[in-house]
């Protein structure tokens, strides 16, 4: 019905002097009323045309007033109805209201009633008008709250919406993803402390909140349904109304969990290279092999978290590996213990110059399970790295731990960084071993020398006093000889004459 159009009205009656009076009062007032003899006719009558009411009497052949407006409901939406019944029948007018009917008439013997037809016409257009009102405004309203939800939930990051006591009014669907809950339903069910891992989070948000309005940029960790944790960065601020009182809390949340994890991975890394340069300096201070091999095991502890460490060093001659020095449980039944060539993970690093991380030793054959029966200490995971110098295999470097998957790839890579200072620290270490042991036997042989060099001189000197006393004693000799000599030669002298 438009707003040039007559308003057209269909009215079932049974009785034609009663329809005839119907349609008179209501066409001296501008409409158009169409009237069907019962209900069959008149239903065949709406299917075929276009009415913007329609009225029934109750008592009619074939069909009453009723049966007519339970059928129409079947097919449809009702137009807008009168039910139109006798005096007395009230209960059948509530029924029709019940079905759906707009507004009913009673009539009276006087038929006053005619009079009361254009109000309640007129009543009944306006209650549609606004019907059609609410209906645009509601399907308007629907349209918005869809364009609404269309743009909340497609903005890329999560938003919220909660009550001061903390319930939850309303999420988007990635906020939703993003806690991993399995409907938006789901999530607005809970308090968001739920949600919170550190609670002292939540108050100093609230506190931030309550002083300032606004909390840029806070990070925390949330809980996600399967209980696992999610690294966030909040904007919130508070709503409050003109008295400023609060009514709620509203805010985005953003996943930072990738960008955290490489910041403590980056942090981690930046420890592990300071504490890494830290011992290699500390490394090449010193030249006595034990002090040596002493802060290669320490390093290991502070850097892996360990139970205990070992560095075996190969035995040139036999080619088997010496535990020289370990740190953790009954170090002293280690300290000394050979492995044959090849032998256990140990020697597997040796042999084939290659790092090893066993995240499960009772999955790998390899390891030599004597050590562990030796300490009463079940080792699970296992990380060995070769102890190199200029491509020779020296020894291996070992890590250890009783709870399995204890280290990473990262931790094997720092173990091989730091097997890389700790092997030229022990080579250099037993070079100088080396010299001194020479400077020892060369001070030993200086030393043999020297008493040696003594006791020559010793012996010349009583030597030359030897022959000081026999070339004295000669000298006498020789006197005496001369002076024989000389009396012979004068008896001689004297023979001769």
């Amino acid at each position: 019905m438009s707003e040039t159009e007559p308003v057209r009205i269909l009215y079932m009656e049974d009785n034609p002097g009663l329809a005839r009076l119907f349609q008179k009062r209501l066409q001296r007032v501008g409409y158009i009323v169409d009237i069907a003899s019962n209900g069959e006719e008149g239903l065949a009558m709406y299917s075929a045309g276009s009415y913007d009411v329609v009225a029934v009497d109750q008592a009619m052949p074939v069909h009453e007033g009723l049966d007519v407006i339970r059928i129409l409901a079947s097919q449809g939406p009702l137009p807008p109805m009168i039910m139109v019944t006798g005096s007395g029948n009230e209960q059948t007018a509530v029924e029709a209201m019940k079905l759906g009917a707009s507004d009913y008439i009673v009539k009276d013997v006087e038929g006053g009633y005619l009079e009361l037809l254009p109000a309640v016409i007129e009543g009944v257009l306006r209650q549609q008008c606004l019907s059609k009102e609410r209906e645009h405004a509601l399907k308007a309203l629907q349209e918005s709250e869809a364009r609404y939800r269309g743009l909340f939930d497609g903005v890329p990051v999560g938003l919220y919406r909660t009550l001061p006591d903390g319930q939850v009014l309303d999420a988007n669907l990635l906020l939703v993803d993003m806690l991993d809950y399995p409907s938006r339903e789901a999530l607005l069910a809970i308090n968001v402390a739920e949600v919170y891992v550190n609670t002292a989070d939540r108050h100093r948000l609230k506190a931030i909140l309550e002083r300032k309005g606004i909390a840029p940029r806070f990070e925390m960790q949330l809980r996600r349904y399967d209980g696992t944790s999610v690294w966030v960065q909040t904007n919130t601020r508070a709503v409050k109304d003109a008295e400023g009182q609060m009514l709620y809390y509203e805010g985005s949340i953003e996943d930072i969990t990738a960008r955290k994890l490489a910041e403590e991975t980056l942090q981690r890394r930046n420890r592990e290279l300071a504490l890494l340069n830290l011992a290699s300096q500390e490394l090449v201070a010193s030249l006595d092999l034990d002090q040596v091999l002493d802060t290669v095991l320490g390093e290991v502890l502070r850097l892996m978290g360990a139970i205990a460490s070992t560095v075996w060093l190969l035995d040139p001659e036999t080619d088997e590996l010496v535990c020289r020095q370990n740190t953790g449980p009954h170090r002293q039944l280690l300290r000394g213990w050979r492995l044959a060539p090849g032998q256990g993970l140990a020697g597997w690093v040796a042999r084939h110059g290659q790092s090893v991380y066993v995240p499960d030793t009772r999955e790998d054959e390899r390891h030599f399970k004597s050590v562990d029966k030796r300490t009463g200490v079940e080792l699970r995971s296992i990380q060995c790295a070769p102890l190199r110098v200029k491509q020779k295999v020296i020894g291996v470097l070992q890590v250890v731990d009783t709870a399995t998957n204890r280290f990473s790839m990262e931790d094997l890579n720092l173990l091989e960084l730091l097997a890389g200072s700790a092997a030229i620290a022990i080579e250099n270490a037993g070079l100088y071993e080396q010299a001194q042991l020479e400077i020892e036997e060369r001070k030993r042989a200086e030393e043999a020398l020297r008493q040696r060099t003594v006791e020559l001189q010793a012996r010349n000197e009583e030597l030359d006093a030897f022959a000081h006393t026999v070339a004295h004693d000669l000298k006498g000799v020789a006197g005496h000889v001369m002076g024989y000599a000389m009396l012979l030669e004068e008896d001689y002298d004297r023979l001769s004459v």
